[in-house]
């Protein structure tokens, strides 16, 4: 994932340019859904292809998101890792020592890691600042897919896009396309759009190193 991956991861008619043939249950339906839930888990794969390997590193483990708590990225093979995402800070730890990074020490840094949280938190005045979005509604069932393209020169330096795939509120795939030309790509499963954390899991998985 992009917030990691750089720490080592609308309705179309809303959309200037977009064509007419939108839904209604474009982006900002799928907004309002993510605004109503409480938290979100998943398990996660991810693949990453650098130019100068021909075998992707591949990477297994949970993510987890609250919105008060931010959003947390537990690794756990080929070895244990975890990234912390809040309104604040990102919060790094490679298995031994622990790094933490202001948020308001860089925009692009900030743009960068909370794009994803952005989504979640249904936060589309954040989006449209510093991308363009463009949303497709599946012809079968709740299926979608948002392409986010960056607008700011800085972020264009670090990012192509952003893709995501979901089905409803499950998510299924986010794909992060760097300016360098490597490829991220997550796929997840087990996924719960409706988690709600007790105070214990909270005070557990939300912190780097993990309890």
């Amino acid at each position: 994932m992009f917030l990691f991956a750089f720490a080592l991861g609308v309705a179309a008619s809303d959309v200037p340019g977009a064509h007419a043939d939108a839904r209604p249950d474009g982006l900002g339906v799928l907004l309002e859904r993510c605004a109503a839930s409480p938290g979100l888990t998943a398990k996660f794969v991810e693949e990453k292809q650098i130019a100068l390997l021909s075998v992707p590193l591949r990477s297994e483990g949970t993510l987890h998101f609250s919105p008060a708590r931010g959003l947390v990225r537990h690794t756990s093979k080929p070895s244990p890792q975890s990234v912390l995402v809040t309104d604040k800070d990102l919060v790094f730890w490679d298995g031994k020592a622990t790094k933490k990074v202001a948020l308001g020490s860089s925009a692009t840094l900030a743009t960068f890691a909370r794009a994803f949280s952005n989504l979640l938190t249904a936060n589309r005045a954040a989006l449209e600042k510093t991308f363009t979005l463009a949303f497709h509604p599946h012809d079968a069932g709740d299926a979608w897919d948002l392409v986010l393209t960056p607008t700011e020169p800085d972020l264009k330096k670090m990012l192509s896009s952003i893709e995501i795939e979901g089905t409803g509120l499950e998510l299924s795939l986010l794909r992060i396309r760097e300016a360098n030309g490597d490829v991220s790509t997550t796929r997840f499963s087990s996924v719960d759009p409706a988690k709600r954390y007790t105070d214990a899991e909270l005070d557990r998985l939300f912190r780097v190193p993990p309890g």
